[in-house]
């Protein structure tokens, strides 16, 4: 598992390099050169299409290769037969909680997406178990929540961003645990354990031919919700940094802090403001996460800001079509080249040359300023507050939809709101810790400090 996590965020950085840079730097230049050759260049079009559109599903499209890697090692475990293996070694460990180790099944399901994971519980032969472990299916962390780790752990954690994304997981694997502790013991109370019977397969060598075409699928799958809804949702959330409620500014034209977004989220913002993340721009981005957690990236890059803040005319200065396309092929095999030398860095063997020196780090830096502030200084316990929320919170709406499909809409409203409240007081709690913490580490360094000057003579 831990190899696991080191390649989907190691291997897989210098392709969502590769992207970004590509579709800041190629892709935003050519689209507004395209409008400004029909007449509609310099005005709300062209922020639409390249702020808009392009900065908010292409600012999720730059985590494909995150999403394609954890596919490829979810369908080598299924297809060797390891996880009916992991059912039947988990057995024992889910007797606390009251389940078979036949629920393994769809929370492992559930690492790739909650909406089939759910769906899996039907091969559950008691009712009981089947609502019990559909309960616990959404803190099953789900593959569109880890693009916002990776985005958040290269920002506040550079360096550490695999054990961050590892830790997330335990975390999630805790949560499963403890939620089921508690409603084992509240809820689902009086419900006897039934026996479990597996048969096992046995141990195979994967196919190449069936873990790629469940890759392509998955991976397919993905990229259409981020043509649809994550297309409709980054255009919605630029409207609504578009119009104006305060001053005077023109529609396209306003500042964050008097556009409606920046209203509406400030209704928001008081409730995390105990966690840390008391910020527009932080509670928007959880706000839109409902509809779908790849959407939370999305609207990050679009309210915190990113490449194309730094440098207003990037727009009008980009390369033509042919060089255009010489940077991107070069960049390609830049980031195969790059990946190739993380493999074995995972073993802690190191081949490489320095990082890229070309990387931009914009986005990175808006990230810890608005942590920063939002949290008065401890940017990082906050950090840790945030991932951990979206961990926890809500799913996405289909899983809701899903959810009251299966098992009918109060369960779906309980399943909600027990997702909303433990995630926040989880969140509330590891910033607390952490600020108290840092507050403790740094008490210490100082009184250190001066019993080393007392003591000198």
């Amino acid at each position: 598992m831990w190899v696991m996590f080191r390649l989907v965020t190691d291997v897989a950085a210098p392709f969502v390099d590769w992207i970004d840079v590509t579709l800041s730097e190629t892709v935003g230049p050519w689209v507004a050169s395209g409008l400004a050759a029909v007449g509609l260049g310099g005005g709300w079009v062209e922020r639409l299409a390249v702020d808009g559109v392009l900065g908010g599903v292409g600012g999720m499209l730059v985590f494909v290769p995150v999403i394609v890697l954890l596919y490829v090692v979810l369908g080598v475990l299924e297809d060797t037969g390891y996880l009916a293996r992991a059912a039947y070694i988990t057995d024992r460990a889910m007797a606390p909680i009251g389940l078979p180790g036949n629920s393994v099944l769809p929370l492992v399901v559930g690492f790739g997406c909650n909406v089939p994971a759910l769906l899996a519980t039907r091969v559950m032969a008691r009712p009981a178990d089947r609502l019990l472990t559909g309960l616990l299916v959404p803190f099953v962390s789900c593959a569109a929540r880890l693009p916002v780790y990776v985005l958040l752990a290269g920002a506040l954690f550079p360096g550490r961003e695999g054990a961050v994304v590892f830790a997330l997981y335990l975390t999630s694997i805790a949560a499963v645990f403890l939620v089921g502790l508690l409603l084992s013991h509240t809820l689902m109370r009086g419900s006897e354990r039934a026996p479990f019977v597996l048969e096992l397969p046995p141990y195979r060598r994967p196919s190449v031919r069936t873990v790629w075409s469940q890759t392509r699928q998955r991976s397919a799958a993905f990229v259409r919700k981020a043509g649809s809804v994550i297309l409709l949702a980054a255009t919605v959330v630029w409207a609504l940094l578009a119009v104006p409620v305060h001053g005077d500014a023109p529609f396209g034209e306003v500042a964050q802090q008097d556009s409606l977004f920046g209203a509406v989220a400030g209704v928001t913002t008081p409730v995390f403001t105990p966690a840390g993340f008391g910020a527009p721009e932080l509670s928007g981005a959880l706000a839109a996460g409902f509809v779908a957690k790849e959407i939370v990236v999305s609207t990050m890059r679009q309210t915190i800001g990113g490449r194309a803040d730094d440098d207003a005319d990037s727009h009008e200065t980009g390369p033509g079509f042919a060089r255009g396309l010489a940077d991107v092929g070069s960049g390609l095999v830049r980031a195969v080249g790059g990946a190739v030398l993380a493999v074995p860095g995972i073993v802690g063997l190191h081949f490489g040359g320095p990082a890229d020196e070309d990387a931009d780090p914009s986005t990175e830096h808006a990230l810890q300023r608005v942590f920063d502030e939002s949290s008065g200084g401890h940017a990082q316990a906050a950090a840790a507050a945030f991932l951990v929320f979206v961990l926890l919170y809500v799913p996405c709406l289909a899983t809701v939809a899903t959810f009251g499909r299966e098992f009918g809409r109060r369960w779906a409203a309980l399943s909600v709101t027990l997702s909303l409240v433990v995630a926040w007081i989880a969140a509330v709690g590891v910033f607390q810790i952490g600020r108290a913490m840092a507050a403790l580490l740094r008490c210490s360094l100082n009184c250190f400090a001066w019993s080393s000057r007392r003591a000198r003579p």
